[in-house]
């Protein structure tokens, strides 16, 4: 299933835009994960219901890349990848952990969270298998949906998508004032800021980070940016 195969997609012009949006980027590109927990974590500690997952990088003891999805809500980690050894060609993903990572998801949606961040769109979702169901299932209950894809998976991307999302730079002040259009005009938590004033320090909230500039600087969580190459998911 696709999100353009959605009752949400049908019921929307053809130049309407569903609540989605992605950072679409260079494949040689920085990651865009940094980008993506900073502005969740900004959401979340002015009152925002924010939810979903996001990329952990680092190698295993053999140089191997270590891939790892953090839950933005209870900070549980899920090993992405197996430590196959060294001299090994074989498929490193680790379909156990994606399944229970794909369970953040489905609490995200029966949860209600007002917005969720699922870490990137890839070659599985292209597929048909990894996330591309809960993508789907959160744009038709009409929460919306903030993601990273590289530009090898734009056409699908696109096709996935019917065109209904938005295309968002790698700039922080953007892509806050995005979620914030999407985010109800004040959060569930008691005396958070309402949206408005969020939006007019927007700026000095998260700063602007260009299209080939390193990631903005982001709390000491979040793990500094990585060449996209180092983000290529694990062959099948």
């Amino acid at each position: 299933m696709t999100i353009a195969d959605t009752p949400s997609a049908d019921a929307r012009s053809a130049h309407a835009k569903l609540p989605l949006a992605a950072l679409v980027h260079p494949d040689d590109q920085l990651d865009m994960e940094a980008l993506l927990e900073a502005t969740a974590r900004s959401l979340q500690q002015r009152g925002w219901r924010v939810g979903g997952l996001v990329h952990r990088m680092d190698q295993y003891p053999n140089g191997n890349k270590r891939m790892q999805l953090l839950d933005l809500r209870s900070a549980q980690q899920f090993e992405l990848t197996q430590d196959l050894g060294a001299a090994s060609q074989a498929c490193s993903l680790n379909p156990q952990a994606l399944a229970q990572a794909s369970g953040v998801l489905r609490q995200c949606l029966a949860d209600a969270v007002e917005l969720v961040v699922i870490n990137r769109f890839g070659q599985v979702e292209a597929a048909g298998r990894g996330f591309a169901n809960e993508f789907a299932a959160f744009v038709d209950a009409g929460i919306p949906v903030l993601t990273a894809v590289a530009a090898r998976h734009a056409v699908d991307w696109q096709r996935f998508t019917g065109g209904m999302h938005a295309s968002l730079p790698a700039d922080a002040a953007q892509l806050l004032e995005w979620c914030l259009q999407q985010l109800p005009q004040a959060p569930a938590t008691p005396g958070a800021p309402a949206a408005a004033a969020v939006v007019a320090k927007a700026g000095e909230a998260l700063p602007s980070t260009a299209l080939g500039a390193e990631a903005a600087p982001a709390p000491s969580s979040v793990p500094t940016a990585r060449p996209a190459a180092a983000l290529q998911e694990p062959a099948p």
